[in-house]
């Protein structure tokens, strides 16, 4: 079984380059396929450039969807990883009591 949990980057190099990707894909992936999708409808249903923008405005949305849920993940991950300094303090409160 994979350990889909963040592991501490070797540097921030690492970790924008990964983002860098992610992002890349999330926006690409979506665009290429609705994109395709709205070709191949137009030609099928002879709706020139209707389908085409849906499927543009589809792909954005999606895209937008996908890119908020990895940010809002990657966010928590980090904060597991790199406690803002006043988790710190309460941590060590705890631990001192």
């Amino acid at each position: 079984m994979k350990n889909n949990k963040l592991q501490k980057p070797n540097s921030m190099k690492d970790l924008a380059l990964g983002m860098i990707t992610y992002n890349a894909s999330s926006i690409l992936g979506p665009l290429i396929i609705f994109l395709t999708l709205g070709f191949i409808l137009d030609k099928l249903l002879n709706t020139k450039p209707i389908m085409l923008i849906c499927s543009v405005l589809l792909s954005f949305i999606i895209t937008n969807i996908l890119i908020i849920k990895n940010i809002k993940k990657l966010t928590k991950e980090l904060n597991t990883i790199y406690p803002s300094p006043n988790e710190k303090e309460e941590n060590l409160k705890k631990n001192n009591q």
